[in-house]
C-alpha cells in the first residue's frame, strides 16, 4: 500500500514522502517543486527526517541547480544546429519566425517576464521552435546515416516527448 505525505519545509518549500512496497532504502531527489523522498513501507517519520537532515546541504545544492532560470529578453540559445533569440515587437501576441540567424521569438512590448504564465508560454514557444528545427534537421541526417550503415528507416516523427 503506497502512501503519500507532504510536509512543508523552509528550504525546499515542501518535502513529498512516498512509500513504495518495493523500496529497500530511502531515496531522495531534488526537483523543481520540492524534495521527493521514496521510503520503504512502515518507515518512521523521525528516521526519514534524520536521513534528510544528514544530506540536506548536498540536496539543497542539487535543488538550486534544478530551479530553471527565468526567461528575459537576453535569453539566447546558440548551438551549431539551433539558434533562438527573444526580441521585442509591436505585435499584440508572441510570434515565432524563422530567419537567417535562426528562430526569433517576438514578444509584445508590455510583456511581464516575472509572470509565471509568461514564463510557461515562452517555454512552450521554445519547445515548438526546437521541434520545428528538429523536423527539418533530422530526416536528411538519418537518411545519410542509414545509407552508410545499412540500417533501414522510413520516416521520423517528432513528438511531444522530452
Amino acid at each position: 500500500m503506497a502512501t503519500k505525505r507532504i510536509i512543508p519545509d523552509a528550504d525546499f518549500g515542501q518535502i513529498i514522502i512516498r512509500s513504495r512496497r518495493t523500496a529497500c532504502n530511502i531515496t531522495m531527489r531534488a526537483k523543481q517543486d520540492g524534495l521527493h523522498v521514496t521510503v520503504p513501507p512502515y518507515s518512521f517519520l523521525n528516521k526519514i527526517m534524520e536521513a534528510i537532515e544528514k544530506f540536506r546541504k548536498p540536496l539543497l545544492e542539487s535543488w538550486v541547480k534544478n530551479t530553471p532560470e527565468a526567461f528575459s529578453l537576453d535569453y539566447r540559445i546558440d548551438t551549431p544546429c539551433f539558434r533562438l533569440r527573444l526580441e521585442q515587437s509591436g505585435l499584440k501576441c508572441f510570434t515565432l519566425k524563422q530567419a537567417e540567424g535562426g528562430i526569433i521569438l517576438y514578444c509584445p512590448k508590455q510583456t511581464d517576464f516575472a509572470s509565471e504564465a509568461t514564463q510557461k508560454l515562452i517555454k512552450n514557444a521554445i519547445i515548438r521552435g526546437l521541434k520545428k528545427a528538429a523536423s527539418a534537421y533530422l530526416p536528411p541526417l538519418l537518411e545519410v546515416l542509414s545509407e552508410r550503415y545499412n540500417l533501414p528507416f522510413k520516416r521520423v516523427k517528432i513528438t511531444g516527448s522530452k
